[in-house]
């Protein structure tokens, strides 16, 4: 590993750090700190592990990539301290990226059940049950993170896929309109808006939306089938 890429290390998700006592800040350069004697002390990146808390190192070893090792770590964590709701998010996140959608899921409810209750947690959690197609549970979720975040563009284009995958089209709709509020260049929401309205029978404004997601893709080699398949 190269000099400069000792830094990447520090770049590190704020919703990690979600219900600690330390601030973003102070984990950052935390992490800066023990990644700046790789260079001054000549440690390699498993000695300098050797000094990390264990959810520092479930950290480190997520952003390396080396998931299995983090998730271990994270585990560790919880055993010390089983009432930190932060340790089950990140070992939530860390069994997502291995595509573990019913333990992950399970650490996500753990970490809200003890108190993380912010959008992002509520939204991965809807993904985990999403993969395991408990459509009515997912749709919860969704909303609830919403509710508390109302600006994430990306669970409006979940909640709106979810709705459809029960074939609720028109609940659907007020939520591809809102997405196009949040995001006027999403040709996905134009097209899923339309695919809402054709549902309904509404032929004559779904193809605005669809004429709206053409003059999107215009420039584009892409060929767009309106039929039930969700983008």
């Amino acid at each position: 590993m190269k000099t400069n890429d000792h830094y990447e290390l520090a770049d590190m998700e704020r919703w990690d750090c979600l219900g600690q006592d330390v601030s973003y800040e102070k984990l950052e350069s935390r992490v800066k700190d023990l990644v700046s004697q790789l260079t001054e002390e000549g440690l390699t990146i498993d000695e300098l592990i050797v000094k990390m808390t264990e959810f520092e190192k479930g950290r480190i070893f997520k952003i390396l990539e080396r998931f299995i090792e983090s998730e271990t770590n994270f585990q560790k964590s919880i055993d010390l301290d089983p009432d930190n709701s932060v340790p089950y998010f990140s070992l939530g996140e860390v069994l997502l990226k291995q595509k573990k959608w019913e333990v992950s899921g399970a650490n996500y409810q753990k970490s809200i059940d003890l108190g993380l209750n912010s959008g992002i947690v509520h939204y991965r959690l809807g993904i985990c049950l999403c993969m395991q197609e408990k459509w009515n549970e997912a749709e919860a979720s969704y909303r609830k993170s919403i509710e508390l975040d109302s600006g994430n563009s990306l669970v409006h284009h979940e909640l709106g896929r979810c709705l459809h995958k029960q074939r609720k089209f028109k609940e659907a709709g007020p939520i591809w309109k809102k997405l196009i509020e949040l995001d006027t260049y999403n040709w996905r929401a134009f097209l899923n808006m339309g695919l809402s309205l054709e549902r309904q029978g509404k032929n004559e404004e779904a193809d605005h939306f669809y004429e709206k997601c053409r003059g999107m893709m215009e420039d584009s080699p892409e060929m767009l089938y309106y039929d039930t398949s969700v983008y």
